[in-house]
């Protein structure tokens, strides 16, 4: 089956308690995030979430997404996914926030996403086209947010 991997990772210079509060209060993600635009849901196991993502990062164009939380451990994991609703040979989606605590205390997010399935074959280059430079803008802004004094 096509697939196409990303991952990034960002240093932050604050605990993982902190960059976990940014990660999963989706109700600020309007105000800081340039990529995820609005996230209506909770960081739950299967929960349903609706995501507004830009089209470009910072615009305000957005597409809609929806998606289902996979993995939640706090402090550690966030992961959601979706797709084609009951064909994930056509695509599968799978995005997974990873926080590793630092020896000194800091904390490092390693932004992961999967795309996988038939329907890679045709919009793989068009994906690829687009997700490195939101990958940069989300990591540099949840950067700044998380340290940042919490509001």
């Amino acid at each position: 089956m096509p697939q196409r991997e990303f991952s990034t990772t960002v240093d932050i210079d604050a605990p993982c308690s902190r960059a976990w509060q940014v990660l999963v209060g989706f109700d600020d993600y309007r105000a800081w995030c340039p990529t995820h635009r609005e996230i209506n849901g909770h960081p739950r196991v299967g929960e349903a979430l609706r995501i507004r993502l830009a089209r470009e990062p910072g615009s305000d164009a957005t597409v809609a997404v929806a998606a289902t939380v996979r993995d939640v451990e706090p402090e550690r994991e966030l992961a959601y996914g979706g797709g084609v609703p009951h064909a994930p040979w056509l695509l599968d989606v799978h995005h997974a926030f990873r926080l590793e605590r630092l020896d000194d205390g800091r904390c490092r997010l390693r932004n992961f996403e999967r795309f996988r399935g038939a329907l890679m074959l045709i919009l793989g280059p068009w994906i690829a086209s687009r997700v490195g430079s939101g990958y940069a803008a989300f990591n540099d802004a949840f950067r700044r947010r998380c340290e940042s004094p919490p509001e």
